[in-house]
C-alpha cells in the first residue's frame, strides 16, 4: 500500500473553463464548484482586476498581447453575462473617443485647481478617493 502526500494550494479565484481538465490530466486533484449568475458576475470583476494587474507587470509585447487576450476574454464573458454584445461597446467606445479623445496624446495631468463655485467641483468631491484634496498653503496663481 502507497501513502500518497499531498500539497493544498488556494486557488479561490474564476478559472478558464477547460483548466480543471487540463489540471487533472497532469495528476492534480481540483475542488471546484459552479457559481451561481450573481457570484460569476463578481467574480468576472475581480479576474478583469488580477488581468489588469498581469498587463501592469507584462513588459515585452508578447507578454502585453498574452495578457491584453486574457482581459477580452474577460470583457467578452462580463458583456455576455449582461447581455451587452462586441458592437455595443465598440459604438460606445467610439462615442467616448470622439467627445473625450483618445490616450495617444499621452496627457499626464499632476493636478488641476477648481474654484469653490464651480459646480464641477462636487464631481471630483464626489470621489475623495481616486482624487484626493491637496492641502495648499496659498490661492494658486493662474500660470498663463
Amino acid at each position: 500500500m502507497t501513502n500518497k502526500s499531498f500539497k493544498r494550494f488556494q486557488f479561490a479565484k474564476l478559472i478558464r473553463n477547460k483548466a480543471p481538465e487540463i489540471m487533472r490530466k497532469k495528476g492534480i486533484i481540483v475542488h471546484d464548484r459552479v457559481m451561481d449568475r450573481e457570484e460569476f458576475e463578481e467574480k468576472l470583476k475581480e479576474k478583469l482586476l488580477e488581468e489588469a494587474r498581469e498587463v501592469q507587470n507584462a513588459h515585452s509585447s508578447t507578454e502585453i498581447t498574452e495578457e491584453l487576450a486574457d482581459m477580452l476574454e474577460v470583457i467578452h464573458s462580463l458583456a455576455e453575462c449582461h447581455g451587452i454584445s462586441m458592437d455595443q461597446i465598440e459604438e460606445k467606445r467610439l462615442k467616448k473617443a470622439e467627445i473625450n479623445g483618445g490616450f495617444d496624446s499621452r496627457i499626464y495631468t499632476h493636478f488641476v485647481d477648481i474654484e469653490e463655485k464651480n459646480p464641477s467641483i462636487e464631481y471630483f468631491q464626489a470621489r475623495k478617493t481616486e482624487y484626493p484634496k491637496i492641502e495648499t498653503e496659498s490661492e494658486p496663481t493662474c500660470l498663463f
